[in-house]
């Protein structure tokens, strides 16, 4: 057996689909098909049950998935305490042979590259919304902002609020807690948005 072959089994195995298991690795589905036809060969046992356009673990199938789960999972942290002993820096971006099993430009920029990109560029939009509400506050207190009576935070920390900020304190509190947490929030809202869509995390 090959670990390239139990690789199959078990994305086959977890999608449920000989399509889906070829997208999650990046081959073309008869590559798939393959391995699984080569593994059926040498454990000369039927592994999966074909219905239609999906795919169901036979008997033979559900008692070798656990033994694949275990030799993946011991690769997988043979890799990792390498990689420990001699990190390295960066990132590479992936991208499989999708053009050559004849998917289009626009496939391959929305499924494979764009999935990959989207993370950074959420939490880099979200920390500028929050980087902006802090400056056009900062602006409006020091009373370059849009003049009064437009509302803004900036403004309703200003003026007044300093005059009356002994005796009524809210006056202060609350256009400054409302600030921090709207940037919080927007921080927030990256980070999560971040966790869904970025596809490394989902693995």
């Amino acid at each position: 057996m090959e670990l390239a072959q139990l690789e199959a089994f078990l994305e086959a195995a977890h999608w449920g689909s000989f399509r889906r298991a070829a997208e999650a690795l990046f081959l073309s589905q008869p590559s798939i098909s393959e391995r699984i036809k080569r593994l059926e060969e040498e454990t000369g046992q039927p592994l999966f049950q074909r219905l239609g356009r999906g795919v169901r673990l036979t008997e033979a199938g559900r008692a070798l998935l656990p033994f694949a789960e275990q030799s993946l999972q011991s690769l997988r942290q043979a890799r990792e305490a390498l990689q420990a002993m001699h990190p390295t820096s960066g990132e590479t971006l992936r991208i499989g042979a999708a053009r050559a099993v004849g998917a289009s430009h626009i496939r391959v920029l929305f499924l494979h590259i764009l999935p990959q990109c989207a993370a950074p560029y959420l939490i880099i939009a979200t920390a500028g919304i929050g980087f902006a509400i802090v400056v056009e506050a900062s602006i409006s207190f020091l009373g370059a902002g849009p003049p009064p009576p437009t509302p803004t935070w900036g403004n309703m920390l200003s003026g007044a609020a300093r005059q009356f900020a002994e005796r009524a304190p809210w006056m202060v509190i609350y256009p400054g807690l409302a600030i921090s947490l709207t940037v919080f929030g927007f921080n927030l809202l990256g980070d999560s948005l971040r966790d869904v869509l970025d596809p490394r995390l989902r693995k």
